[in-house]
C-alpha cells in the first residue's frame, strides 16, 4: 500500500514539474499564455510575430499640405519615416520572467506606441522644393479697396496674396504632423498667412464707407431756367479722397474736374444746335453769346463747401453765360423765339410753339456793308421810347429791342414800306426796321433773354 502511494506521489511530483517547467521551457521565447497587446492574442507568440502582424508600412503614410494656392504632398519614404514596435514588444517580453508564468492567471493586457522617427534634413529639403514656399512666388496680401458699384461705395476685399509669415514655423508644424502621424496640415486655419492691416469690417474702413455713400446721397441739384439737374451719386463720389489709412476729405481739385465734366455734359454754349425754320429747312446755330456756361472758377469754391458741410441744394449755380430757356443739352432755345429771315424779310415770333406774329421788315444796307449777320442771339433789353445814334444818324423810336450789341428791332415810321428787296440799296444801318404796330405787338410779347435767330 506503501508503495502504491509512494509511487502515486512520485508522478504527481513529476507531472507537476512537466506542467510548470514545460512553459518554463517555452516562454523563454515566447510571450506568456493570455498577453494580450493592442488587442491581439500573443500568448506563445514571439515579439517577432507580433510585430509582423500589427507592422505598419511608411510608405502608405501620407502628408497632404494645403496651401491658399494648392496642395503638396509629403511621402513617409521621402523623409526616412520608421515606424518601430519591436523595441516595446521586446520591452515587454524581457519583462516576462518564464518562472514567473503562471501569473498569466492574472491580467497581462499590453497597450503600446510605436516609436516614431524621421529624418528632419530630409524634412527641410522637401521643403525647400515646394514653389509655395519660395518667396519670389510670394503675393503680399492688399487692403480692401474703396468702390463704387451698383449705385453705392462699398469696400471690396483685398487680394489675400499667399505670403508665409514664417517659413520656418511652416518647417516645425509639418515635423510635428509627421511625429504624430497627422494626414493633414492646413497653413490658412494655422494662420501662417500674412494679413493684411485692414479688412472690410475694420473700423477705419467702415467709417470710410459709411462717409462717402453719405456724399453720394446728397441731393445736389442745379436750376437751369426752372430746370433741375442733378449730379449722380457716382460723380458725387467722384470728389473724394481717400488716403491709405482710410481718412476721407473733399478734394477740391477733383470738384472743378467734375464742373468742368458736367459743363461739358449739360450746358449748351459753344455747341451747334440744329433749328428748323418756318420754311422747314434744318439749320445748325452756335453764338459767341448765348447759350449756359458755368462759370467753373466762381463755383468750384461753392460746390467744394456743399459737399464739405453734407449740405443738400437746390440752386443755380453761377454762370458766364444764359440763354432763355432749357430744354436739353441741345436745345436751349425751346417754343419761345424770333426767327428772322433776311432773304425774305420776313420775321415770325413764336410763343409756346405757336406763331403768334409775322411781319415784313427791312434789314441792314447789304450795298453799303451794313448787312445784318446772321447768328443766335437774344433781346438784351426794351426800352421805349429810344434815341438811336449813330456816326451819322440820331432817330428817336417808340420801341428798341438790341439783340446783337447796337443791332436791334425798332420802328421805322419814316418808311413808306417793308420787305421786298429794300434792303439791297435802302437798308438801315443794321437793325430790323419795322412797321409801328409790329415793333409795339413784339415789345408787348419779348422778354429780356428772348431768342432771335437771324439766318
Amino acid at each position: 500500500m506503501l508503495k502504491v502511494v509512494k509511487i502515486i506521489m512520485i508522478c504527481l511530483v513529476v507531472g507537476l514539474a512537466v506542467a510548470y517547467f514545460t512553459p518554463v521551457y517555452l516562454c523563454r521565447n515566447l510571450y506568456y499564455p493570455g498577453t494580450v497587446i493592442n488587442g491581439i492574442q500573443c500568448g506563445f507568440k514571439t515579439p517577432d510575430y507580433v510585430e509582423h502582424v500589427i507592422h505598419e508600412k511608411a510608405s502608405d503614410y501620407n502628408l497632404e499640405i494645403k496651401f491658399r494656392d494648392g496642395k503638396e504632398i509629403i511621402n513617409g519614404d521621402d523623409v526616412s519615416l520608421k515606424l518601430d514596435y519591436m523595441t516595446a514588444l521586446q520591452e515587454i517580453k524581457a519583462n516576462q520572467n518564464p518562472f514567473y508564468w503562471p501569473t498569466t492567471f492574472v491580467n497581462h493586457e499590453y497597450k503600446i506606441e510605436k516609436i516614431i522617427t524621421f529624418e528632419e534634413d530630409l524634412v527641410k529639403q522637401k521643403l525647400d522644393k515646394f514653389k509655395e514656399l519660395k518667396r519670389a512666388n510670394m503675393k503680399s496680401p492688399k487692403n480692401p479697396t474703396i468702390e463704387f458699384k451698383d449705385g453705392k461705395a462699398v469696400s471690396v476685399p483685398g487680394d489675400q496674396g499667399n505670403s508665409i509669415k514664417d517659413i520656418a514655423q511652416v518647417k516645425n508644424l509639418v515635423s510635428d504632423c509627421i511625429r504624430y502621424l497627422k494626414p493633414e496640415l492646413d497653413l490658412e486655419a494655422e494662420e501662417c498667412y500674412e494679413v493684411s492691416q485692414f479688412n472690410v469690417e475694420s473700423p477705419g474702413v467702415v467709417k470710410c464707407v459709411d462717409y462717402c455713400n453719405q456724399i453720394a446721397n446728397l441731393d445736389i441739384e442745379y436750376d437751369y431756367a426752372g430746370k433741375f439737374i442733378a449730379f449722380t451719386p457716382e460723380e458725387l463720389y467722384s470728389t473724394i479722397d481717400i488716403s491709405n489709412m482710410y481718412e476721407t476729405k473733399i478734394n477740391e481739385g477733383k470738384v472743378e474736374r467734375l464742373l468742368k465734366k458736367f459743363s461739358q455734359e449739360h450746358d449748351t454754349f459753344g455747341k451747334v444746335r440744329k433749328f428748323r425754320t418756318r420754311g422747314k429747312d434744318e439749320l445748325e446755330l452756335d453764338s459767341d453769346d448765348y447759350g449756359w456756361l458755368i462759370s467753373v472758377e466762381e463755383e468750384t469754391p461753392a460746390l467744394y463747401a456743399d459737399l464739405v458741410h453734407k449740405k443738400n441744394i437746390k440752386r443755380e449755380p453761377a454762370f458766364d453765360c444764359r440763354a432763355y430757356t432749357y430744354v436739353d443739352e441741345n436745345n436751349d432755345i425751346g417754343d419761345f423765339y424770333c426767327e428772322v429771315n433776311i432773304g425774305a424779310q420776313h420775321m415770325y415770333v413764336y410763343q409756346d410753339g405757336k406763331m403768334v406774329l409775322e411781319s415784313d421788315f427791312v434789314s441792314g444796307c447789304v450795298a453799303n456793308g451794313h448787312g445784318t449777320p446772321g447768328g443766335l442771339y437774344y433781346i438784351t433789353f426794351k426800352q421805349s421810347p429810344a434815341v438811336l445814334k449813330g456816326a451819322d444818324y440820331e432817330v428817336n423810336v417808340s420801341y428798341w429791342m438790341p439783340f446783337n450789341g447796337g443791332i436791334g428791332f425798332h420802328d421805322a415810321n419814316w418808311r413808306g414800306a417793308f420787305g421786298g428787296d429794300l434792303y439791297y440799296y435802302g437798308g438801315s444801318h443794321g437793325c430790323v426796321n419795322m412797321p409801328y404796330y409790329a415793333a409795339e405787338e413784339l415789345y408787348s410779347i419779348a422778354e429780356e433773354g428772348m431768342p432771335v435767330i437771324v439766318y
